[in-house]
């Protein structure tokens, strides 16, 4: 490595909505900015998608990958602790920078509240529609969840967020200088998305829905993605698909095999698709994102 090389390391969570734009963030420093970067990717069970997105980054002279182990964490969790609780002490990440600001302001169970939490830059937040961590304060899993705002907020040197002016400025211009906000995220903040996979339009059924989004009127379809982690459960299909033929509005779903079934799950919505027309579809076999 070069003596005046300045060397980035990137340490990318684990699952595909993750992994994504970490390396595509780390191959535009490599050769855009001509540093040396380094990758520790965090690996759970490689989905197909992941291997080759990672043997192809192995052919790459741009980018050094580190595959890390799922760490043994056994010590610090209950038996009855949630998945978020167990993300939160495997990675120690956070997105809710201002909750610890909430947690001293708001008596009681948030769902408790009559009043929607109001949090600058965003739309007001129901108590209905709090997180899961919320919502309970006594839980374990809000206690990390808390952790995670604080640490987020005040050990960085500066924050990088996938989005753009146009899709987000709202919620940018309260981070960057809202002064409720300015006093918890003291460290600058820069947009820098969107950093998403390449679409393959030479893949005919993206290219068929691409086409089809392309004749639809503006802000007329419904987009119905749970990410890498959202999988349903067959009936839990069945009862979106039915949901979505109700509302007769146009969608386009990125529809995954159901829990427990190599079924790509679109077999379980002849009933409700037949009748509606104006749908479009992406099988998803935890391949992509």
């Amino acid at each position: 490595m070069e003596q005046n090389k300045l060397h980035v390391a990137i340490i990318s969570s684990p699952g595909m909505g993750h992994l994504v734009p970490t390396l595509t963030l780390g191959h535009r420093l490599a050769t855009h900015h001509h540093l040396e970067v380094t990758i520790l990717a965090v690996m759970t069970e490689t989905s197909p998608a992941e291997t080759r997105i990672l043997t192809t980054l192995n052919d790459s002279n741009h980018i050094n990958l580190v595959k890390i182990p799922l760490p043994d964490i056994s010590n610090l969790l209950h038996h009855d602790d949630a998945v978020v609780t167990q993300l939160a002490v495997m990675m120690r990440e956070a997105r809710s920078v201002y909750l610890h600001v909430l947690d001293k302001e708001v008596n009681g169970q948030y769902v408790d509240q009559t009043e929607p939490l109001r949090i600058p830059g965003c739309e007001p937040v129901r108590s209905q529609d709090v997180p899961d961590p919320m919502l309970d304060r006594f839980n374990r899993q809000y206690y990390e969840y808390l952790q995670m705002g604080i640490n987020f907020a005040t050990l960085s040197q500066g924050i990088l967020i996938n989005t753009w002016g146009d899709l987000d400025r709202t919620t940018l211009d309260a981070l960057k200088y809202n002064k409720n906000l300015q006093s918890i995220v003291k460290v600058p903040v820069y947009d820098i998305g969107p950093l998403t996979r390449a679409v393959d339009l030479v893949d005919s059924n993206e290219n068929r829905v691409i086409k089809w989004l392309d004749m639809q009127p503006v802000e007329s379809v419904i987009f119905v993605s749970f990410g890498s982690g959202g999988t349903l459960s067959a009936s839990q299909i069945i009862e979106l698909a039915w949901g979505l033929e109700l509302s007769q509005q146009k969608f386009v779903w990125v529809i995954r095999p159901p829990i427990g079934s190599l079924n790509d799950g679109t077999s379980l919505l002849q009933g409700p698709v037949q009748m509606h027309r104006q749908a479009s579809f992406l099988k998803d076999h935890g391949q992509d994102n």
